[in-house]
């Protein structure tokens, strides 16, 4: 399988590069012993070369080939996304005026919640803040 006219010993980023995939990838592959590689010695220490034969340049180079896109089914794509922004957008107005009515009417609901006294929804409030504030015990009591 490993003689010099099928392929060549690449470095472990450059098998990566031509590969299109990450360097992490590849070491799983070696490490599954799907990809023939060597360690060899460097300047900065041992590093990895990977095997990479005709077959994986044919592959990788089929691999990366775009596909052929029609234009028509782009132009809709576009289309359809431009409308769905055009309707977010009318949304968004909607419930910005609807915040801002309600904004405008809240300070007249407090005032008149004020005159009636406490309300049941205050009460429920007081409620939740005591259960909160309510001491608790040791984490290493439970253990």
């Amino acid at each position: 399988m490993v003689n010099g006219t099928d392929g060549e010993w690449v470095r472990l980023a450059e098998a990566a590069r031509r590969l299109g995939a990450s360097d992490s990838t590849l070491r799983r592959k070696i490490k599954r012993g799907d990809l023939e590689a060597r360690r060899v010695p460097s300047q900065h220490g041992p590093t990895w070369e990977v095997w990479l034969g005709v077959t994986e340049h044919v592959a990788t180079s089929v691999a990366v080939l775009p596909q052929p896109v029609d234009s028509g089914v782009l132009g809709d794509l576009v289309r359809e996304l431009l409308a769905e922004v055009q309707r977010l957008t009318e949304r968004a107005v909607r419930a910005e005026e609807r915040l801002l009515a309600l904004e405008t009417a809240a300070p007249h609901q407090s005032a008149q919640e004020g005159q009636q006294g406490p309300s049941a929804a205050g009460v429920a409030l007081d409620d939740v803040v005591g259960a909160v504030a309510a001491p608790r015990r040791a984490w290493w009591r439970f253990w």
